[in-house]
């Protein structure tokens, strides 16, 4: 015949519905800790991402200054730039105006109005 298994006390006490709710407990705070240290890595991720495209934008800007810079060290490249800032010619040269041929007659002409005339102009009498 089957005997009878006998329970070893421990068995009982591993076994037991106290020691199951400890170790639910103990689970959950660990899953707690684990969670909170992943939402904090991908925190930290998304910042390092944003810090790198920061740094390439950075170094973009700062390869485009030094292009220029570059260029303000020869004498055309000052030139260049001191005539794109300021509206400046060397003595002696001119402007010239290029007119479009199919332009419209009335609207290159300018007429001289009276003071009364620009009031009414003004207000769109």
């Amino acid at each position: 015949m089957l005997r009878a298994r006998e329970e070893s006390p421990w068995r009982k006490i591993l076994f037991s519905w106290p020691t199951f709710l400890v170790l639910l407990v103990i689970a959950v705070l660990l899953s707690r800790s684990v969670y909170s240290l992943y939402t904090r890595e991908r925190a930290t991720a998304q910042l390092l991402s944003d810090r790198r495209a920061e740094l390439a934008d950075v170094e973009a800007r700062a390869a485009i200054i030094e292009s220029k810079l570059k260029n303000l060290d020869t004498p055309r490249g000052v030139e260049e730039e001191v005539r794109s800032r300021f509206e400046v010619a060397k003595p002696g040269e001119r402007v010239i105006v290029i007119v479009d041929q199919n332009g419209d007659a009335s609207s290159s002409a300018v007429t001289e109005l009276g003071f009364w005339s620009r009031v009414r102009a003004f207000f769109g009498f």
